[in-house]
């Protein structure tokens, strides 16, 4: 699901989590692709882990 927003990496990060919550809540795994800035992947990262995935599940390219 590609995302286009503008913002802070913060404001960015907590519209996207709530995107990602009906997806990823109670649903079979996929292989996400996080790409972006460190500032925006990262936590992203972090919340995909803290709902059952492993941290190399998680594929992710940074900008920066």
């Amino acid at each position: 699901m590609p995302v286009a927003m503008n913002g802070t990496d913060q404001e960015v990060v907590e519209v996207t989590v709530k995107l990602l919550q009906p997806l990823v809540t109670g649903k079979q795994k996929v292989t996400p692709l996080l790409s972006g800035v460190k500032g925006f992947v990262r936590p992203l990262r972090a919340y995909l882990m803290e709902t059952g995935y492993e941290r190399k599940e998680v594929k992710t390219e940074t900008y920066n």
